[in-house]
């Protein structure tokens, strides 16, 4: 008898020895009941399993499945690009998050936990992997590709800086091969915070489920402490802090599902306020529909000029107009905006250029740029302005006079 036959004569299926093999299973066993999962058991060992649902009758804050199959993706080209043949189904997309046991990378942190997030009918279905001690994680690293391996897309909140490349590399150490390369990969985190920083100051997935889902954990377990938790849980084996680091992970994946039907389905009818507006039109801007942005900034402006958001919204909405040569509607936007704020001092300057470059109204054009000299030596300038664009006005203004001279 060779030396692999004697070795597999003294192991039972769970890879251990006999008595340490049955004390072992009894223990996963005693831990997928307090957790209320169960044992998959793979080739490469044991992972345990925890299922829940949320259904159609069931809230998450404003999240709900029954809103879904009414959801249009609207949003979606313009915050992740052209992506709709991708995902043109929502029970194609997959969400995932993690808890590791490291919260900087490097080479010894290891995910512990994976959370995965899908839509089945009329519920959504949260799957998490955990894995009860380091020898544990090639099985929960198979079984967690075999699981996306129907998805097309996968969605994650800063997943494509942490999440993913830690599965990908635990999954190469472990001589997996991993399948989240071969699918489209959405992070939400970029978009969330061109849509939302400006309203809602911190955009983290906590933060943004309280302000923007209308969503409050209760005893929840701060995600900082949760590479610390799985080392207690290590040590003594109890798994009531594991408890909280699932119901944690649970909320993550609901946060994330909510905040990503939300933000693809947003519209300028729907935002209520000129942070919000302002916010989706400069989105609009930047991928080129410029109709869309104009809306959006029109409307922001509406709200007044008593915020930051008004200034950015003006600005905006003066480059479409100028892009179009609409120099009549351009003209009355940065004279209104002048007058409504004086410390916005590079609106009386384009004004100014449009009198003398485009209406030839050189008497308008000095009167402008004396406003704007006045306001500059008189007010602190929000729009960035300082001594050197004193200089410049004092220069327009002295162009203007003789031009104003010879034309006498």
């Amino acid at each position: 008898m060779d030396i692999y036959s004697r070795l597999s004569k003294m192991q039972d299926s769970s890879g251990l020895p006999d008595e340490t093999g049955r004390e072992r299973k009894g223990e996963l066993a005693f831990l997928a009941d307090a957790l209320g999962g169960q044992i998959i058991s793979t080739d490469d060992g044991p992972v345990i399993e925890i299922s829940s649902a949320l259904f159609a009758e069931e809230w998450h804050g404003i999240f709900s499945t029954r809103k879904l199959p009414q959801l249009q993706f609207n949003m979606l080209p313009f915050l992740f690009g052209n992506m709709e043949d991708e995902i043109a189904e929502a029970g194609r997309v997959v969400f995932i998050d993690t808890e590791t046991t490291g919260l900087s990378g490097g080479a010894g942190t290891m995910a512990f936990l994976i959370g995965l997030g899908y839509l089945n009918e009329n519920e959504f279905i949260i799957k998490q992997y955990f894995c009860p001690d380091f020898d544990c994680e090639s099985a929960m690293l198979n079984h967690f590709h075999m699981t996306i391996d129907p998805f097309s897309c996968l969605v994650s909140y800063n997943g494509k800086c942490f999440d993913i490349p830690l599965l990908e590399n635990r999954s190469v150490l472990n001589r997996i091969k991993p399948k989240t390369t071969a699918k489209k990969h959405l992070d939400l985190l970029a978009p969330a915070r061109r849509l939302y920083k400006a309203s809602c100051g911190d955009c983290s997935l906590a933060s943004l489920e309280n302000s923007i889902l209308g969503f409050h954990r209760p005893n929840d377990i701060p995600g900082g402490l949760i590479p610390q938790a799985y080392f207690d849980f290590l040590r003594n084996r109890n798994p009531s802090v594991i408890k909280l680091v699932l119901s944690h992970n649970r909320f993550d994946i609901l946060s994330l599902a909510g905040l990503f039907f939300h933000s693809c389905s947003l519209s300028a009818s729907q935002s209520k306020s000129a942070e919000d507006l302002c916010s989706l039109g400069l989105i609009y801007f930047k991928s080129g529909c410029y109709g869309k942005a104009e809306d959006c900034l029109v409307r922001a402006i509406k709200f007044g000029p008593g915020s930051l958001s008004y200034f950015k919204a003006a600005w905006h909405l003066y480059i479409l107009l100028r892009r179009d040569f609409r120099w009549q509607e351009a003209f009355a936007l940065c004279s209104e905006a002048l007058e409504n704020n004086g410390d916005f001092l590079i609106f009386g300057i384009e004004a100014a250029k449009i009198a003398e470059h485009k209406f030839k109204d050189f008497p308008t054009a000095l009167r402008l740029t004396d406003l704007a000299l006045r306001r500059a030596v008189s007010h602190t300038d929000r729009s960035g302005m300082h001594n050197c664009a004193t200089q410049s006005i004092i220069h327009r203004k002295n162009r203007l006079l003789k031009k104003l001279s010879a034309v006498k």
